[in-house]
């Protein structure tokens, strides 16, 4: 088998729908206008060279998926002789795009009629498409007897499905019944950059004019069905791709975005994955399913709620219900590593019910030693153990990897976190001798981890009841879903670890995202020296009696962490190539510095870079400037909320007036001086950062050769009393110009912000550039500016050849005049789009050609 032969067979089919062969005009008109191939047609374009298999031909170009048999056009079919099959088939890549809608046609349906989901292939979508449309169609005509294709287009699929489904329908037949079917439209179309595809489902126009009315409306029945039948029709064509299944966020109204659906089904309080703000107003279909879904929700709110600590009476304390668990949560996720969705994690662990006592510390050697003393109670020589009875369970969130520096090769470890946020590896065999030295006294451990087997026997033999750990890379997603249900389950319906191991393994088996269900089997249970199957699991689950309802949850005023969310920023799109600045900074303010100077001309990222130190170095655990939650101080007006952290304040074109008054905002007091000062008394002994970007205008943008400080601002006096009225504060100043001659009671430390690396430069090229790269992108001499993107070739990808592919974009020639800092590089990425043939025909690039010559 010749691959060109191939190739130029297909191109043939390609390429007849420009041709008129006689007898075929009509035909090829088909090609050209709806990408539909007549056997007829295929005979005449493959007569000389490849009649001879054309059987083969077909086979092996329907297993390529550049044809499909194609029998739902009703036009089409009326044309041929029925007696012959798949004489009309479909290509794909000729389909043509949707028309748009003129200006007068109205609109299908009124929105509140309409059910609209998002789905998110994880960035597949536009290599899907347009292929995955008539493929899913074809499976869905088969497996759903009343659905009917409708239209099909690259970017644009509509097809009607019955509204009472497969059994009802078989069943009206087998009665003789000839009611007409109820159907619903369904419509297909991409959306949001090509990143998600926007399902709408929409109910039926009945008759015509006056005598127009809407058919019955859908509901989350026709959509769960939908979505499984999707979920089918998907696995039978690429069993390794899934999707999740979104609404569009009732709150972010200006910045709109998908929320995913698996969460608002499944948690008691669904929030906003960006504001953090509760979901409140969702559409009637989905507070339906909501409220089948968790019928003791509608209870009312007082039943749902219950102290969180010791109530007494008559000076004799009342016993608590025995219910909940306590959780030591642990995450690793250094700055030289790929970073974990650690804030996810948290928002799972905020909206757990039954949680007695909860525990965020960062996943150091120190602190792992520390909390499995302190689980033991021998802290000290003292019992400080959690509450008797209650499952005692550890939360290990972090990579592993495999040491190079090891001389046995590639020994598994487990990387860990320094004291800067940089990572640690710890082999298996001193993770063996630590753990083995402190003992591990926990009811259940869960290394959340890829590839985290190697570490069960660890914790095992040195005390561990129960481990789970996951055989091989897990999906971040389907990580969290098995967190949420595990501990859930252990916490509100008993029956132990295994029961609760395989009720989470079901939630990820029965999960709406199709690809997260075959990550159930990844994560496996431990027990002393025997690794326990599913079906054990199963049967102890099924073995185990439940309770008639779930736990009450705890109360929000009781349980400080759930207030933690504001101080959880967002990290930074594609922030690449700073974690050695980052680390340099954090070392100096985590020793004996408490001023640190960020200066470097626009463009080079400080906004960026300071926003990501708070974030990282802010999370809340044992970071540098993890914020502090104070215990119970009535007196205090941070009561149940977090102290100190890392603070970031904009000050880019303020006065100093304007300067002060937001610095004092963001303090929370009346005061700057007074609020720092209080902030600074609670914090026992932990640092607290204050960022101040952008104070060009507050300390003049003259060079610092010129500067002078002869008479200080009111702002200057301002940043002198702060670091003289407080122990544990920090200070980040940024600006495009250094003022070395600004005296303050501590030295500064001045970092000068370079450009990025050469290749962290390419890699960001690539992430923010509109469409792929291709081999004409680095070759001079193809200055040809014809032709579509389709017409390119195949683009060039980072697997396989990434560091190849870096290299190479490095070194093009676009870079010497772009240069490296990544605003430039962003604004030459933006570029970049499929009118541009070729990056040697860059504006930027074509406009110092000009200036040169």
């Amino acid at each position: 088998l010749d691959p060109a032969w191939v190739a130029e067979a297909a191109a043939h089919i390609m390429q007849a729908k420009d041709r008129v062969l006689q007898g075929c005009a009509r035909f090829s008109s088909e090609l050209r206008e709806r990408g539909m191939l007549h056997e007829e047609l295929l005979s005449r374009i493959w007569r000389q060279g490849f009649a001879r298999h054309q059987r083969q031909l077909l086979e092996l170009l329907q297993a390529l998926d550049l044809l499909m048999p194609w029998q739902h056009e009703k036009g089409t079919a009326a044309a041929l002789p029925s007696a012959a099959p798949h004489q009309v088939f479909l290509v794909p890549a000729l389909l043509p795009p949707k028309p748009p809608r003129s200006a007068g046609e109205p609109a299908c349906a009124a929105e509140d009629d309409s059910i609209v989901i998002y789905l998110d292939f994880h960035g597949l979508l536009h290599r899907l498409l347009p292929t995955m449309f008539p493929r899913m169609l074809c499976t869905l005509s088969r497996t759903e007897a009343a659905a009917q294709i409708l239209s099909v287009h690259s970017n644009y699929a509509l097809f009607a499905f019955s509204s009472q489904g497969q059994a009802r329908g078989d069943s009206a037949r087998s009665l003789g019944g000839r009611r007409q079917v109820q159907k619903l439209l369904v419509s297909l179309q991409p959306c949001g950059g090509g990143e998600l595809l926007r399902c709408c489902i929409r109910p039926r126009r009945v008759g015509a004019g006056a005598d127009a009315r809407v058919s019955e409306r859908p509901s989350w029945r026709q959509t769960d069905r939908l979505l499984h039948a999707f979920r089918d029709a998907l696995a039978a064509w690429m069993p390794h791709v899934g999707f999740r299944a979104g609404v569009r966020c009732p709150v972010c109204c200006h910045q709109p975005h998908s929320v995913d659906l698996h969460a608002i089904l499944s948690d008691e309080m669904p929030l906003c994955p960006r504001s953090l703000e509760p979901l409140e107003e969702l559409p009637l279909w989905l507070e339906s399913w909501r409220a089948h879904l968790r019928p003791h929700s509608s209870l009312p709110p007082e039943t749902l709620t219950v102290e969180a600590t010791t109530s007494c009476e008559m000076g004799v304390p009342m016993a608590t219900p025995q219910s909940g668990i306590h959780l030591e949560y642990l995450y690793a996720s250094p700055l030289d590593a790929c970073a974990l969705d650690i804030r996810a994690e948290m928002e799972v662990l905020v909206s757990l019910p039954g949680l007695s006592e909860l525990n965020i510390r960062t996943a150091t050697t120190e602190t792992l030693v520390e909390v499995c003393r302190s689980v033991r109670g021998i802290t000290c020589g003292s019992s400080v153990g959690p509450q008797g009875g209650l499952p005692r369970v550890l939360c290990l969130s972090a990579h592993c990897a495999a040491d190079p520096l090891t001389s046995t090769g590639r020994q598994p470890c487990l990387l860990l976190e320094d004291s800067v946020g940089c990572g640690h590896r710890v082999a298996a065999e001193d993770l063996g001798h630590l753990l083995g030295a402190v003992g591990v006294a926990f009811d259940a451990v869960m290394i959340n981890a890829c590839h985290s087997e190697h570490a069960a026997p660890l914790f095992i033999a040195a005390g561990a009841k129960y481990v789970v750990a996951c055989a091989g890379k897990v999906f971040d997603a389907a990580a969290r879903v098995f967190l949420r249900s595990f501990l859930t389950t252990l916490a509100t319906e008993g029956g132990g670890v295994p029961a609760a191991f395989a009720a989470a393994q079901r939630s990820v088996r029965l999960s709406p995202q199709p690809g997260l269900r075959s990550e159930a089997d990844r994560f496996r249970l431990h027990a002393g020296n025997d690794l326990m199957s599913s079906s054990d699991a199963e049967d102890i689950l099924q073995s185990t009696p439940r309770t008639s309802a779930p736990l009450p949850l705890l109360q929000v005023e009781q349980s400080p962490t759930l207030r933690m969310r504001p101080w959880l920023l967002q990290p930074v799109e594609d922030f690449i190539g700073r974690s050695s600045i980052m680390a340099s900074i954090a070392s100096h303010l985590n020793g004996h510095r408490r001023a640190v100077w960020l200066h470097g001309p626009r463009g080079r990222g400080k906004s960026a870079l300071a926003t990501e130190i708070c974030r990282f170095y802010g999370l809340p655990g044992d970071r540098i400037f993890s914020p502090m939650i104070p215990a119970g101080d009535n007196q205090s007006k941070h009561k149940g909320s977090m102290l100190g952290g890392a603070i970031l304040v904009r000050l880019g074109g303020l006065e100093p007036d304007e300067a002060i008054a937001r610095v004092q905002r963001a303090l929370g007091g009346d005061n700057v001086l007074t609020s720092a000062s209080n902030v600074d008394s609670k914090m026992g002994g932990r640092r607290w950062l204050l960022v101040l970007d952008g104070v060009d205008a507050l300390v003049g943008e003259q060079p610092s050769t010129a500067s002078t400080c002869d008479s200080f601002t009111d702002f200057h006096s301002t940043l002198e009393k702060l670091l003289q009225e407080t122990e544990r504060l920090r200070l980040l100043l940024t600006s495009r110009r250094p003022l070395y001659t600004m005296q303050l009671p501590c030295k500064i430390v001045f970092e000068e912000l370079s450009s990025l690396a050469p290749e962290d430069a390419a890699l960001l090229m690539l992430r923010r550039a509109h469409r792929p790269l291709y081999p004409r992108d680095f070759d001079a001499s193809n200055t040809n500016d014809s032709g579509a993107s389709g017409a390119w070739g195949d683009p060039v990808h980072l697997h396989g050849r990434r560091q190849q592919l870096l290299q190479q974009l490095a070194a093009h020639k676009l870079f010497e005049v772009v240069g490296h800092a990544p605003g430039d590089v962003a604004d030459a990425a933006s570029a970049i789009t499929n009118e541009l043939p070729s990056l040697f025909r860059h504006p930027a690039l074509l406009s110092h050609i000009a200036a040169a010559g």
